[in-house]
C-alpha cells in the first residue's frame, strides 16, 4: 500500500539534507527516502543546486544506456559534466548516413504529393 506524500516541512528538508551529506543519491532515492514525491524533490533539488549547496558528482544511465539521471551530493564544488555517449565513430557515421536517408525519403515524399496536389489543380 502506498503511503500519501508528506508535506516538505524542515523534518523532510532535514532528512535530505543528513542524506545527501551520508550518500551521494539522485533525486528518486531522496524521494524514497523522505516520504516525498519525485517532482517535489526536484523542485528542492533544483533550487538547492542553484544556491550552490549541493552538486552533481555522477550521473546514472537508463535502460537504453543514457546518461539522464543526475546524482548529488551535499556542499560546494564544481559540477561533473554529463559524459558523451558511448558511440564509437562507425556507429556515428551510420547514424549519421541513416538520417541522411531519411531526410532525403522525407523530401522527396513530400515532393511528389506536393506535385500531385498543383496537377489536380490543372485538370
Amino acid at each position: 500500500m502506498r503511503r500519501a506524500p508528506l508535506r516538505l516541512n524542515a523534518l523532510t528538508v532535514a532528512k535530505m539534507i543528513r542524506y545527501l551529506q551520508e550518500v551521494p543519491s539522485n533525486v528518486y532515492e531522496l524521494a524514497e527516502c523522505c516520504g516525498l514525491t519525485p517532482p517535489t524533490v526536484r523542485r528542492f533539488v533544483l533550487a538547492m543546486e542553484k544556491e550552490r549547496a549541493i552538486r552533481i558528482v555522477g550521473w546514472e544511465k537508463d535502460s537504453i544506456g543514457r546518461y539522464v539521471t543526475k546524482v548529488y551530493a551535499f556542499g560546494e564544488g564544481k559540477n561533473v559534466p554529463k559524459p558523451r555517449p558511448d558511440v564509437s565513430i562507425n556507429e556515428r557515421r551510420r547514424m549519421r548516413a541513416a538520417r541522411k536517408r531519411q531526410m532525403g525519403l522525407q523530401a522527396a515524399l513530400a515532393g511528389s504529393s506536393h506535385r500531385e496536389r498543383e496537377t489536380e489543380g490543372v485538370r
